[in-house]
């Protein structure tokens, strides 16, 4: 019997090294650097919600967690009390948009921008909600 527990615990022991390791450098892993990187997508606003409001499966397969560049219309611009920025870009939905939430070091280029500006944004799509959701997203200088 005692033969057989050692084994057994051996290998739990390796079991849980491997996890740890794993899990440590998944944890760890670098961010994507959506400045350096060229966009998978490049799509409107408008075209981007109706992807996601007519089949948010068959969206999210092509868009979650890739990098895309989205053109479109300031719809509202909201500076929030813990220094993120959110730039709402028009759907011609009147209550969903395509929520855009930008990196500190953009904050300073929204001065150029108003409501009714066209915009160039690249960042990482999250999902569907009532908006597409977009995050580290840096304004694109190109339009």
């Amino acid at each position: 019997m005692k033969t057989i527990k050692r084994p057994i615990i051996w290998a739990i022991l390796i079991f849980l090294i491997a996890l740890a390791l794993f899990s440590y450098r998944y944890y760890n892993k670098p961010h994507k650097d959506v400045k350096s990187l060229k966009a998978s997508f490049e799509t409107t606003a408008h075209s981007l919600f109706r992807s996601f409001e007519e089949d948010e499966a068959t969206a999210n397969k092509k868009y979650l967690d890739k990098i895309i560049s989205i053109k479109g219309k300031v719809k509202d611009i909201f500076f929030n009390d813990d220094g993120s920025v959110n730039v709402i870009l028009e759907t011609g939905s009147d209550i969903s948009g395509v929520s855009c939430y930008l990196v500190e070091s953009e904050r300073d280029k929204l001065k150029n921008y108003k409501t009714g500006d066209e915009m160039k944004i690249k960042g990482i799509c999250t999902g569907f909600l009532v908006d597409v959701v977009i995050v580290k997203s840096i304004i694109a200088k190109d339009l």
